[in-house]
């Protein structure tokens, strides 16, 4: 509440007495905390969506009145790629008024009531808000807090963005991101939430032409809205406000993974991409140290073993995906065996052998666990690229192959399970982050 005047008079009038103390410097006022948009479902038929309280359905940047909804209503819009017979009524609302026909538009969005009938086809985008300070907007079981919009995508199907402040939008990451949260890792969530808003900023606008920022899955940071949120996380974010990783002035790419197995790598080993002063390989322990700070993660050291079937079927099937215009293995081709050719300075296999009677084949960096998967029902990614290979064979051709390997995903930037480690060891946030990612400075956005 700001004071009145008669009560700042008395201090105004010492102010200005000679011989007085000169004024401080005005508090700067505080940066508005920026949005973050996430496209929660991309290039979809349908898309249905509620309320836990009041909230209202409006078409952008127009001034037609919004649709005041109850929390028990589920409206649905579906995508309208052609004509149908039928007129849109008349109303006053956003779903209602000035819309054409659905024999007059050929593309757009299709409005369904909660009784299940047209309300016509919005040939624009589609704005949901919740009208409640606690109200959250529900999308495929899920609540969100700030607010919705519906689009067409290029595909001609719809696209459901949320848009929400950075801030929020963390509530709904970092507890994906890392586990085990407690108050003895509290410094470990605190270094993933800096991580998780530093990536944000990186990579805002990184897919602008889909009309949002980031995905809520694993290709970017993974985001359940308000039913992932957790104590700890949160006050981790509290904690943090604001605080994000630069380098010379500038928000830096802020990768992290699970388990580095006793080393990260440096970016140009993993990605095609040129070396970054913030991303190298680093020892993910102090000199005294026997075991790296992740030793404890349950990928720290593994084991997988292959068929020479199992093997040869997952190789000749995912090799032609990653690479489309390379020569393709022909199904008669059997396996010789697998040949580590080139390691990178952190110990991961740069470049992978595939040999059989005919040909090589080679794979490189990251693409290694992309094309060599686990063994397993879900056909899940190989751990990491920090693996020797064993191959016995029988009659020149491979039988059994072993991969002995460490850590857990791709290794470049953060150490998930090595930040724990070093929570537990007694490290604050500062230096758990200072030591994945190298000359970086923490500032605040805001």
């Amino acid at each position: 509440m700001k004071a009145s005047w008669r009560l700042l008079l008395p201090f105004l009038v010492v102010l200005l007495l000679p011989g007085c103390a000169a004024m401080r410097r005005p508090v700067p006022v505080p940066r508005e905390v920026p949005r973050v948009r996430v496209g929660l479902q991309v290039s979809v038929p349908t898309i249905t969506v509620s309320g836990t309280g009041m909230f209202q359905i409006g078409i952008k940047d127009s001034d037609r009145k919004p649709k005041l909804c109850a929390p028990s209503e589920r409206w649905t819009f579906v995508s309208a790629a052609g004509t149908v017979a039928g007129a849109g009524g008349q109303s006053d609302s956003a779903t209602g008024e000035g819309m054409k026909s659905t024999d007059e538009i050929a593309k757009g969005i299709e409005v369904i009531d909660p009784d299940g009938l047209s309300r016509g086809v919005l040939d624009a985008t589609v704005v949901i808000l919740p009208l409640e300070s606690e109200g959250f907007l529900v999308l495929g079981g899920r609540r969100y807090r700030g607010n919705l919009e519906i689009f067409r995508s290029p595909s001609g199907l719809l696209t459901v963005v949320n848009i929400v402040d950075v801030e929020s939008y963390l509530r709904g990451v970092v507890p994906n991101e890392i586990g085990g949260l407690s108050p003895q890792i509290l410094e470990a969530v605190k270094a993933q939430t800096v991580a998780a808003r530093t990536y944000c900023f990186f990579f805002s606008g990184r897919y602008a032409s889909d009309g949002f920022d980031v995905l809520p899955t694993v290709q970017d940071q993974v985001y359940t809205g308000v039913d992932g949120e957790r104590p700890i996380s949160d006050k981790a974010i509290v904690e943090t406000y604001g605080a994000v990783m630069t380098y010379e002035g500038k928000p830096i790419r802020a990768n992290y993974f699970s388990t580095c197995g006793g080393a990260t790598a440096a970016i140009e080993e993993v990605w095609s991409k040129e070396p970054v002063p913030y991303l190298k390989s680093v020892p993910d322990k102090e000199a005294f140290q026997r075991e790296a700070y992740c030793c404890q993660s349950s990928s720290y050291r593994w084991k997988e073993t292959w068929t020479a079937e199992e093997f040869e079927a997952t190789f000749k099937k995912n090799f032609r995906i990653q690479y489309p215009k390379a020569t393709q293995p022909s199904p008669e081709e059997r396996l010789v065996d697998v040949k580590v050719a080139e390691r990178s300075k952190s110990g991961r296999v740069r470049i992978l052998e595939i040999i059989t009677p005919d040909n090589v084949y080679r794979i490189f960096g990251d693409s290694i666990r992309l094309v060599i998967r686990q063994p397993n029902e879900q056909n899940s990614i190989l751990r990491s690229t920090l693996f020797d290979a064993d191959v016995q064979r029988e009659q020149g051709y491979a039988k059994t192959i072993v991969f002995y390997g460490g850590g857990n995903g791709h290794g470049v930037g953060m150490c998930q399970m090595g930040a724990i480690g070093m929570a537990k060891a007694g490290r604050d946030f500062r230096q758990i982050l200072t030591r994945y990612y190298k000359g970086v400075k923490l500032t605040r956005e805001y």
